[in-house]
């Protein structure tokens, strides 16, 4: 009897779990906060060989950063807060559908109104209400390119994490939390870093999230972080945002 996706997905775990040797739980203690689009190609750990442990997770449609969004806001002080996490990664992708469709809908809008990304929706639908903000951006940016504005949304995310109160607090504080912006190519299945990191005011130096002194690979082939990672990954640049 064939298996529906869900059964598949419990027994392609069955084998997955076998794979590593039995432990105790243990605290959680994540190095980065992701937040990344909820599209089904690009999982985190999947495509940054991470191990269960690594990686705080938040994902929507777009990877967007909306300031009234409870859900994120509270990922973002759970992770900062609570969990410690002093690296946090806006990661965009390619031929992303949300991009995509905010894009198209862009020259529909009117100043000053609500646009509506998907005309077989209300205007008022979730969908819509979510993508407004997308497709304002895209408004703002006319012939753009995909892959352009694509970057351009990941850079207007960066820009809307770091003016949260979560950050802002942290960096009052003297502690120098690193917000990244990543784009994953669907082709390649690379991370590419568009260095346009924000950090605290007064870090200069420079890090990248790929020293590779920052990960080593356990024998099952997926990344595990060094213990000396914050020394590791330095501050990384000034607030100034690349144009």
């Amino acid at each position: 009897m064939s298996l529906n996706p869900v059964h598949m997905l419990i027994a392609q775990n069955a084998v997955w779990a076998a794979s590593f040797e039995p432990q105790d739980s243990v605290a959680e203690t994540p190095k980065v906060l992701w937040i990344g689009c909820s599209d089904s190609r690009v999982p985190e750990s999947v495509i940054t060989a991470s191990e269960p442990g690594v990686i705080f997770v938040h994902r929507n449609i777009g990877n967007q950063v909306h300031l009234d969004d409870n859900n994120m806001l509270a990922v973002l002080a759970f992770a900062i807060e609570h969990l410690n996490v002093d690296y946090v990664v806006v990661c965009g992708h390619s031929d992303c559908g949300a991009v995509q469709a905010s894009l198209d809908a862009s020259p529909s809008v009117v100043p000053g109104e609500t646009p509506v990304t998907f005309p077989n929706e209300a205007s008022d639908a979730p969908l819509n209400v979510w993508h407004a903000p997308l497709t304002t951006l895209a408004a703002s940016m006319p012939n753009v390119t995909l892959d352009d504005f694509t970057k351009a949304n990941i850079q207007e995310q960066v820009n809307q994490l770091c003016s949260t109160d979560v950050i802002q607090n942290v960096w009052a504080s003297g502690r120098n939390v690193c917000v990244y912006g990543l784009i994953y190519d669907l082709a390649s299945r690379r991370l590419t870093d568009l260095e346009i990191t924000r950090s605290a005011p007064k870090a200069t130096s420079t890090s990248s999230l790929t020293s590779s002194s920052a990960f080593t690979l356990s024998p099952n082939g997926y990344a595990k972080i060094s213990a000396d990672w914050r020394h590791t990954l330095a501050p990384a640049r000034g607030p100034s945002v690349k144009s």
